[in-house]
């Protein structure tokens, strides 16, 4: 081979790697997008509980204005499937919409999230878990306090996460060739655009066994952004593809969630 081939090939060879460390570097602007979205409806509905909790400072947790402070954010935030108030250390007083006020004086105080809550006294949000009704939510609490900064209960807002997140991700993604997630910290899949993985865990599930998608997996949980290229399937678990994935960070209360975009390349 001529020097001048082989400058020429290794010239390209380099330009390439360039560009493969360039398009790693560069995330979609969908990531931001969906960083952004997540966070201002999970910031509109703090403020919602926010709010509560001060118009009910001398009042409590029970009676008519709380229920209608309840009605009113159900019909702003249509991926709620419920909210309630709770009295200390954990007894629903108030639920609404009324088909669940079946669950009034129901005692929940042995979840985490609820023993948190009491114990600390500030707003807590929770793992997602399957509520009494069988379906799968996610928790947002906020305590109520008297004027002397005592507990007096606490607000609380179950998400339907396939409702909230699934209209969030699907407007922002439509029309780009990409998948969207969202994972705890635990490794379950909060949300993903290919909805067989809905519901799965990073460490769990044989799916994700490989050496490199454990990989993935833990930079993806320790690192709050960043990327990393990698092979798995193609959306609809077909052929295995090299894709490269980007993630941020959402979080609540201290509760953080990783919000991520993958593309084939």
């Amino acid at each position: 081979m001529s020097r001048f081939v082989l400058v020429l090939v290794l010239g390209m060879a380099l330009l390439v790697m360039s560009c493969s460390k360039d398009t790693i570097a560069t995330p979609p602007v969908q990531l931001n997008q969906l960083q952004a979205a997540l966070d201002s409806v999970l910031h509109a509905m703090d403020n919602d509980l926010a709010e509560g909790a001060i118009s009910l400072k001398s009042t409590g947790c029970e009676g008519d204005m709380c229920r209608t402070i309840l009605q009113h954010i159900l019909s702003e935030r249509p991926y709620v499937v419920d909210a309630a108030s709770l009295s200390s250390p954990g007894i629903l007083t108030v639920v609404e919409p009324a088909e669940y006020r079946k669950f009034e004086g129901t005692d929940v105080s042995s979840q985490e999230h609820i023993k948190r809550l009491f114990e600390e006294g500030m707003p807590v949000m929770s793992k997602a878990f399957i509520a009494a009704g069988g379906y799968k939510v996610v928790d947002i609490h906020y305590p109520v306090k008297g004027n002397n900064e005592e507990i007096r209960g606490a607000l609380n807002l179950q998400i339907d996460p396939d409702k909230l997140f699934g209209h969030i991700f699907e407007s922002i993604l439509a029309k780009v060739d990409a998948e969207g997630w969202l994972i705890q910290k635990d490794g379950l899949f909060l949300y993903e655009t290919d909805a067989e993985e809905v519901g799965k865990n990073l460490f769990k599930d044989p799916l994700y066994s490989s050496e490199e998608i454990q990989k993935l997996s833990h930079k993806i949980i320790n690192d709050s952004e960043g990327a990393m290229g990698y092979t798995f399937s193609s959306r609809g678990m077909g052929k295995p593809v090299a894709k490269i994935a980007w993630w941020k960070t959402v979080e609540l209360y201290g509760t953080e969630w990783r919000v991520g975009v993958s593309k084939e390349i």
